[in-house]
């Protein structure tokens, strides 16, 4: 059971490390584990900023789906990570959709907070590569 504490997290999209603002965030105990999501498509809106995904929960020990696929508002998404739940991106491979890149929380300019690639470019395949929503 996750523990309700106030603390100051790192503000979303600061370049200082150091920063801090406040939001209520869960903290796991020692003996909770972080929940994986993992994300196979998405939809870009005009700015190209993911406005959209299918995504699911996943377990990591048996390396498959916990709970079933379903589209979500990216805020979702935004809010799994400030809850400290970690989040990847599946691209297409030879052998299915594998996680090669995390997805990180991210403030942009006009206050709009959204989700990217963990790592600059060239650190892996980036949202072009993945599959959109259809529709």
């Amino acid at each position: 059971m996750a523990q309700r504490n106030k603390v100051d997290p790192v503000i979303v999209g600061s370049e200082d490390r150091g920063a801090r603002g406040m939001r209520e965030t869960a903290l796991p105990l020692a003996r909770d584990a972080v929940t994986f999501h993992a994300v196979s498509q998405i939809r870009l809106d005009a700015r190209q900023r993911v406005s959209e995904v299918v995504w699911g929960q996943v377990d990591t020990a048996g390396n498959c789906w916990a709970s079933d696929e379903m589209r979500a508002p990216v805020a979702d998404v935004v809010e799994a990570l400030h809850n400290g739940d970690a989040v990847f991106a599946l691209f297409r491979g030879a052998d299915g959709h594998l996680p090669q890149r995390r997805f990180i929380a991210v403030e942009h300019d006009d206050g709009e907070e959204a989700i990217a690639l963990d790592g600059g470019a060239g650190s892996g395949p980036d949202l072009e590569a993945m599959d959109r929503i259809d529709g």
